[in-house]
């Protein structure tokens, strides 16, 4: 009979204890893998609530593999991070292959960054790497999304921007450009936002996408008289994350460029360009391929 009561009590205890460090529930029954999603919320007391997780939900297949993990927050780790949240996605053999980081409103009007979502490659390191911006940074960049992709040493070799529907649209102001004073000459269209006036974007001929633009200063070179358009020379710095971007320094009057020339940063070398006006079309620049 004592041990009896003994092992009744043994068994209440661990229950307790069991209760007061999380809290186990089946949130979905079949979800998009075709398994259940247990959802964890843990107590003060666990190591994982110590390293700043308040809950995880665990997204099965109907084999009982985890192919989703989502970590949210306390809210001092938040502070401390930035991350709200944070998803994990993995294959067959639990191996990950996606993260998605979500972060909080402080980060976001501190980073302009709303989420960023991680690629992972068969070495365990990213490939590929996406950022969607905040609206504010929407309107001071003009740049929607972007994409950068890394090679097998973790060095980022392309980058991809991705702009507002609306300004995709927007080339009614734009150049065409070749470079003069070499044997193959370079090629690219300068397009101006027009109701922005200072951020803009590059496209070169054969180039791997658009490349962002501001103007970090301007001023009038020459003030013609009876009433004409000023002369103006800007100058224009490429918006790149490895701040390996260049510059453009450009002549202009009204519409009439006079002198194009762009400054590549590595090096200091200067490329000259000219209006391409064969290239022009309604819709921009069309180059010929061969």
């Amino acid at each position: 009979m004592r041990k009896t009561i003994c092992a009744s009590v043994i068994v209440l205890i661990c229950m307790s204890s069991f209760a007061l460090a999380d809290t186990l529930k089946v949130i979905n029954q079949r979800n998009e893998y075709g398994g259940t999603t247990n959802e964890i919320t843990l107590s003060p007391t666990e190591r994982s609530y110590e390293d700043g997780v308040e809950t995880s939900r665990f997204h099965y297949d109907s084999n009982g593999k985890i192919l989703k993990k989502e970590d949210f927050y306390t809210n001092q780790k938040q502070r401390e991070t930035g991350a709200a949240n944070i998803i994990n996605y993995y294959d067959n053999n639990g191996k990950m292959v996606k993260k998605e980081e979500f972060y909080t409103d402080q980060k976001q009007r501190e980073t302009g960054v709303v989420n960023t979502t991680y690629y992972i490659g068969s070495n365990g390191k990213k490939v590929k790497v996406e950022e969607f911006y905040a609206d504010q940074k929407q309107q001071k960049d003009g740049i929607e999304a972007s994409r950068f992709y890394y090679d097998g040493t973790g060095k980022m070799v392309k980058r991809e921007d991705f702009y507002p529907e609306r300004r995709q649209r927007d080339i009614n102001d734009f150049r065409c450009l070749k470079s003069i004073g070499g044997k193959t000459p370079l090629r690219l269209q300068f397009v101006f936002n027009t109701d922005k006036p200072d951020v803009g974007y590059v496209i070169y001929k054969n180039g791997s996408g658009p490349i962002a633009v501001k103007m970090i200063k301007e001023r009038e070179v020459r003030r013609v008289k009876g009433g004409g358009p000023s002369e103006y020379e800007a100058q224009w710095e490429e918006i790149t994350s490895d701040g390996t971007g260049g510059k453009y320094n450009v002549v202009s009057q009204g519409a009439r460029i006079s002198e194009f020339r762009y400054i590549r940063k590595k090096d200091g070398k200067q490329f000259k360009f000219e209006e391409d006006v064969e290239s022009i079309t309604e819709k921009g620049c069309k180059w010929n391929e061969k």
